[in-house]
C-alpha cells in the first residue's frame, strides 16, 4: 500500500491507501462516533453512527477506504440529525436501570446520548420480552443489548471461536409511517434492532468457547458482563491500577479494578480485571484468575530470622519465572556477591535456546512480536499449543488470517478444534511426535534464499530429494472417422470427430522425504503453493516444545538460520510470564548444590507467594516492578493489593 494524503475536516492526514477513514481520523485525534467498530476487526456497519461525507457523498467511515486526495467531512447539519435519530432509537425502550447497571459510568450509550444532546424521544414501539441468560462465566441481559455485534465480531475476528451470532428476536414490526418520517439510516438500524438479539452460534443452551471473556470487555452497554462481577460494584466506585498480565509472557497491559472489600472491611479487593480492548485483548487466565494474592495477618519475625540464617548456609537459590525483573536482578547480585547457584530449569532451557539461535541468526533476539504476527499474511507455527501455551499468540494469528486474508500452517502433534476453525486457508498438520527438526528443515528447504546458504547446507537439504516415478491419468484428444448413413438417401459417408481418452502414464517426480518423516501427505507442496498466492509478509512462531526438545540445540540453530535466510520473521514464545527477562538478567546453573533456598518452588527452606512455604512473600498482584514481555518490551506492573 502506498502513502497518500487525505483531508478530514480541513486537516491534512497521512495514511496508507486502502486504510479505513475511521482509523485515520482516530490516529489524528478527530472524533467520529462509532458504537459497533473495533480496532483490528472487520467493520459491521451495525450502528451507522460513523456516517460522514466523502467528496460530497454519504459514506460510513468504518468501511470507507482512503484514496489520494479524498476530502472528508465528519459533521454537518444532516449528519448530526441522523446521528441524533440513531441514538434516540438506541435509547427507545432501553431499561432505565443506570443506577444498578454494571456498565453505568463507563457506558458508551450514556456517553453518546449526552454527546449528541438527546433530551427527548420522538419514536415509539411496543417492547418485546427479552430474557436474561447465564452462559457460565458470562451473563447476557438481552433487554440491555443494542445488537452492535461487537461481541460477535471480536469472537470471530480476534479470538477465533465464532461462538456468538445474531438470532431472531421476534420484536414488533415497524409501522410503515416510520419509514417516511425516519431518516434512512436510522430506519435501517431500527429495523435490524427489532429483528435481532445475540445468541449462541451452535444453537445449544450453553456457550461452548474458550471462556476468554473478551465479549464482556467489548460490550459498550451492560448486556454482557462477567458473572463474577455482576451487581458487585458501580464503575465509579472502582480505582484502576495499571499493571501487566502476570499469567503469561504476552504481559498484556491491563487494569486491576479495586475498592474496599465491604462496608465493614476497608481493605482493598480486586473486583475484576480489564484492559483497553482496542489494543490489548486478554485471555481468560487473568480475566478470571486474578484472585491469587497471599494474605498474611502479621509479620512473621521468627520465620524471617530463620530465612536470614538459612541464606548464610545455603549454596543454591531455586526459583521460577513468575517474578519481576527487579527480583531477578536481586538474585543475580546475590550470586555475584556470595556465589550462590541459581536454578531455574525453564529459563535456562530458554536461555540456551536463545544462545544457539543468536549464534546462527547474528541477532541477539528474535525479530517478530505480536504486532508483526497480526500484520502478517502468511504464518507458520511450530511447537506451540495456543490454547494452553499462549492464547494471545493464537488471537494474533487468527486476526491476521481473518483481517489480512492470510494463510498458514499449524504444526502440532495434537489437534486443536479452535485452530481448525480459524480458516480453510490455515491448515493444521498433526505430525509425528518429535518431528520438529524435520519441520524446520522442510521450512528451510522450501523458503531459503539458496544464495545465502552454504554449499554444505544446500547439499544436506538435497539429500532429502528423491526421484520417484508416479502414475498419472491424462486426458488426450484423438481424431477418429466414422461411417455415417444418411437417413433420407441411405448413402454412407465418412465423418471426422474428436474424442477424449483417459491415458495412464508414468512420470518422474522429485519427492521430499521430509514429508514422510513428519507424517504428511505428498500433496502438501501443492497445497502450500495455493496458500502462498499474493503473500508477502511472513512470520514463524516457535513454542516451548522446541527448547524442551532432545535436539533443542540443533533446533535453535535451524531457527536462527530460518530468520537469516528466509522471508520469515521469527517469534520464540517464552513459556512463563518473565522467562525472557530472567534469561537475559541471570546467569543460570544446571545442577544445584547441597542446600537450596526455594523461591516459589520447593527447597530446603521455601519462600512462597502461594502461602505454602516457610516464609510468606507477596504475589505478583501485590508487587511493583517490571516484566520483559515476548514483544521484547519492559512493561510495568503495580501493586493492586497490600502485603
Amino acid at each position: 500500500m502506498s502513502d497518500i494524503t487525505i483531508t478530514i475536516d480541513g486537516i491534512k492526514c497521512g495514511a496508507k491507501e486502502g486504510e479505513y477513514v475511521l482509523q485515520i481520523a482516530r490516529r489524528n485525534n478527530i472524533f467520529i462516533p462509532a458504537m459497533c467498530y473495533l480496532t483490528n476487526c472487520s467493520p459491521t456497519l451495525a450502528c451507522r453512527l460513523c456516517l460522514v461525507e466523502i467528496d460530497g457523498k454519504r459514506a460510513y467511515s468504518c468501511n470507507a477506504k482512503a484514496k489520494e486526495g479524498m476530502n472528508v467531512t465528519t459533521k454537518n447539519e444532516e449528519i448530526e440529525t441522523e446521528r441524533k435519530a440513531v441514538m434516540r432509537v438506541y435509547d427507545l425502550n432501553h431499561p432505565l436501570e443506570c443506577g444498578v447497571c454494571d456498565q453505568s459510568g463507563e457506558c458508551e450509550l450514556q456517553n453518546y446520548t449526552l454527546e449528541m444532546g438527546v433530551d427527548s424521544q420522538h419514536f415509539a414501539i411496543a417492547d418485546t420480552s427479552r430474557p436474561t441468560h447465564d452462559w457460565g462465566f458470562i451473563h447476557y441481559d438481552s433487554s440491555l443489548c443494542i445488537v452492535c455485534e461487537r461481541c460477535v465480531t471480536v469472537c470471530k475476528d480476534m479470538i477465533g471461536d465464532a461462538a456468538l451470532k445474531t438470532v431472531p428476536r421476534g420484536g414488533a414490526l415497524l409501522d410503515k409511517e416510520w419509514k417516511e418520517s425516519t431518516p434512512k439510516d436510522t430506519y435501517a438500524m431500527w429495523n435490524k434492532l427489532q429483528k435481532s438479539l445475540i445468541g449462541i452460534a451452535s444453537g445449544a443452551d450453553s456457550l461452548d468457547c474458550t471462556n476468554c471473556g473478551e465479549c464482556t470487555a467489548v460490550c459498550p452497554v451492560g448486556a454482557l458482563v462477567g458473572s463474577d462481577f455482576q451487581y458487585k460494584s458501580n464503575a465509579w466506585e472502582l480505582t484502576k491500577i495499571p499493571a501487566s498480565n502476570p499469567h503469561s509472557s504476552d504481559c498484556s497491559l491491563m487494569y486491576y479494578d479495586i475498592k474496599q472489600s465491604s462496608i465493614k472491611d476497608p481493605n482493598p479487593k480486586i473486583y475484576r480485571v480489564n484492559s483497553d480492548f482496542n489494543f490489548a485483548p486478554l485471555h481468560g487466565g487473568i480475566r478470571y484468575g486474578y484472585d491469587f494474592q497471599n494474605d498474611v495477618s502479621s509479620k512473621d519475625e521468627k520465620a524471617f530470622a530463620k530465612a536470614v540464617a538459612f541464606l548464610k548456609e545455603a549454596d543454591t537459590i531455586a526459583f521460577d519465572s513468575f517474578i519481576t525483573n527487579e527480583e531477578a536482578l536481586i538474585l543475580q547480585r546475590l550470586k555475584e556477591k556470595f556465589g550462590y547457584k541459581l536454578i531455574n530449569k525453564d529459563a535456562r532451557s530458554y536461555k540456551k535456546f536463545l544462545e544457539g539461535f543468536s549464534a546462527m541468526s547474528g541477532k541477539a533476539l528474535y525479530s517478530a512480536d505480536l504486532n508483526k504476527i497480526r500484520n502478517s499474511n502468511f504464518i507458520i507455527s511450530v511447537g506451540s499449543a495456543f490454547k494452553s501455551d499462549n492464547p494471545n499468540v493464537g488471537y494474533a494469528i487468527n486476526n491476521a488470517v481473518t483481517i489480512n486474508k492470510g494463510a498458514g500452517v499449524y504444526f502440532h502433534p495434537i489437534a486443536d478444534s479452535v485452530v481448525d476453525g480459524y480458516s480453510k486457508n490455515f491448515i493444521s498438520i498433526n505430525h509425528k511426535v518429535g518431528a520438529e527438526e524435520s519441520i524446520l528443515y522442510l521450512i528451510l528447504d522450501l523458503f531459503a534464499d539458496k544464495e545465502k546458504l552454504s554449499q554444505d547446507a544446500i547439499t544436506y537439504l538435497e539429500q532429502f530429494h528423491q526421484k520417484q516415478t508416479k502414475k498419472i491419468t491424462e486426458v488426450v484428444k484423438e481424431q477418429v472417422t466414422e461411417l455415417v448413413t444418411d437417413e433420407e438417401s441411405g448413402e454412407e459417408k465418412e465423418v471426422a470427430k474428436t474424442i477424449s481418452k483417459n491415458v495412464e502414464k508414468e512420470i518422474e517426480v522429485i519427492h521430499n522425504t521430509l514429508l514422510d518423516q513428519i507424517g504428511m501427505d505428498a500433496d502438501f507442496t501443492d497445497q502450500l503453493e495455493k496458500l502462498l498466492v499474493k503473500k508477502d509478509r511472513f512470520s514463524l512462531v516457535a513454542g516451548e516444545d522446541l527448547y524442551n526438545h532432545p535436539q533443542s540445540l540443533n533446533l535453535s540453530k535451524l531457527l536462527g538460520l530460518i530468520q537469516r535466510v528466509t522471508p520469515f520473521e521469527v517469534l520464540i514464545i517464552p513459556s512463563k510470564t518473565n522467562t525472557l527477562g530472567v534469561s537475559l538478567i541471570c546467569d543460570l546453573d544446571e545442577e544445584k548444590g547441597k542446600k537450596t533456598l526455594g523461591y516459589n518452588v520447593k527447597g530446603d527452606f521455601t519462600l512462597s507467594a502461594l502461602g505454602n512455604g516457610d516464609l510468606d512473600m507477596p504475589a505478583l498482584n501485590q508487587q511493583e516492578g517490571t516484566f520483559t514481555s515476548m514483544n521484547k518490551r519492559v512493561v510495568p506492573t503495580n501493586a493492586a493489593l497490600p502485603f
